[in-house]
């Protein structure tokens, strides 16, 4: 199983699972599937991806896209993405 999710909080506003669950039948990924993960504190983030062995890679929205952004901002770089040893993709800078 290959797994991806959003992490912020709240996410009660969020389309994502139902866009990326469409786009996954859509494309025939049958492999692939989309969760919310509601943070309350981005110091959660560690235990998700213990939790999770099947995590592929993680979208990013409020409150922690703000803070990521703003750092971006600050030090005049683009948010990046790098892939960690456990296969799994972050956000260089926020964590």
């Amino acid at each position: 199983m290959n797994l991806y999710g959003l992490i912020g909080y709240p996410l009660g506003h969020s389309f994502s699972k139902k866009y990326f669950t469409q786009k996954f039948e859509t494309e025939d990924l049958k492999d692939c599937f989309f969760e919310l993960f509601p943070l309350t504190s981005i110091d959660e983030l560690p235990g998700l991806i213990q939790s999770k062995p099947s995590l592929k890679g993680l979208a990013i929205t409020i409150p922690y896209k703000q803070s990521a952004n703003l750092s971006c901002h600050k030090k005049k770089t683009a948010p990046t993405f790098r892939k960690r040893k456990e296969g799994i993709i972050v956000w260089v800078g926020l964590l």
